[in-house]
C-alpha cells in the first residue's frame, strides 16, 4: 500500500489501539 490518508492511518492506528486494550483486559 503506498498512499494512505492521514486520517485513514490515524482511524487504523486508533482501532488497533481499542483492540489492544480489550486484549490486555481480558487477559
Amino acid at each position: 500500500v503506498d498512499n494512505i490518508d492521514p486520517i485513514t492511518l490515524e482511524v487504523v492506528t486508533e482501532g488497533m489501539i481499542s483492540v489492544v486494550r480489550e486484549m490486555r483486559a481480558t487477559v
